[in-house]
């Protein structure tokens, strides 16, 4: 099972009623960090004990691309899937790259242009139209960056579309205020979940890129950005 972190405790028991119980029946991958729902589900309490093996090498992501990824996210612990907590200190990447690239504008049209610009170069480039997404919060960006990218055959979706998948390069336009996040609830711990679950759509979209990282966003920035990274 992947995905792991966003599966529901009905989802658990179902599959643990389907799978025979046997020495090591079930493989289980996921990410707490990458949890997109407010599913927060140990192991043991759906009846599924479990061993924990932990990953904190990146074979994918150049370092600056993860560093600055694990820097937007916060880099907060997360609820573990087997136990405890879970958290981002320990990550590294086996390879260095590209440092992302955040673009700030004046109006939306202007973004759309440097979008639009920013493709064309990549596409010269030689990278393959397949090897390139666009990403956005919600469909109405989504569906401006449509627009803006008319006759290119570039992949253009929502971060939570873009969930497992990945590309050489990434370009994710409208990380701004008040659309990342959205207003999130009053209520103080409804608030901070909705906040979190914020950073780690974003720390999903971020992570789909290979080797480039390009985010805009016109007026002004989101507060998830580290202030280093704004041009």
């Amino acid at each position: 099972m992947d995905e792991a972190q966003d599966i529901s405790p009905a989802q658990w028991r179902l599959l643990r009623a389907a799978v025979p119980r046997a020495r090591d029946d079930l493989f289980v991958v996921g990410d707490p960090h990458q949890r997109v729902t407010d599913t927060k589900v140990a192991l043991g309490a759906v009846g599924i004990p479990a061993d924990q093996h932990a990953l904190d090498r990146s074979h994918r992501l150049p370092q600056e691309l993860l560093t600055f990824a694990v820097r937007l996210r916060g880099g907060s612990p997360s609820p573990g899937l087997v136990k405890g907590v879970t958290d981002l200190s320990a990550f590294s990447a086996d390879r260095h790259g590209e440092r992302p690239v955040v673009r700030a504008y004046d109006s939306q049209e202007a973004e759309l242009a440097g979008l639009r610009g920013t493709i064309d170069a990549w596409l010269a480039d030689g990278v393959p139209a397949r090897e390139i997404a666009v990403g956005a919060r919600d469909q109405r960006f989504v569906r401006a960056a449509k627009r803006a990218l008319t006759g290119l055959d570039v992949r253009a979706s929502t971060f939570q579309q873009l969930k497992g998948l990945e590309f050489e390069r990434v370009a994710l336009i409208g990380v701004a205020e008040g659309v990342v996040p959205a207003p999130p609830p009053e209520e103080p711990y409804a608030r901070a979940r909705a906040l979190q679950r914020e950073r780690s759509i974003l720390f999903v979209a971020c992570t789909r890129a290979r080797s480039m990282l390009y985010i805009s966003h016109s007026g002004r920035g989101s507060p998830f950005y580290p202030s280093d990274h704004i041009v």
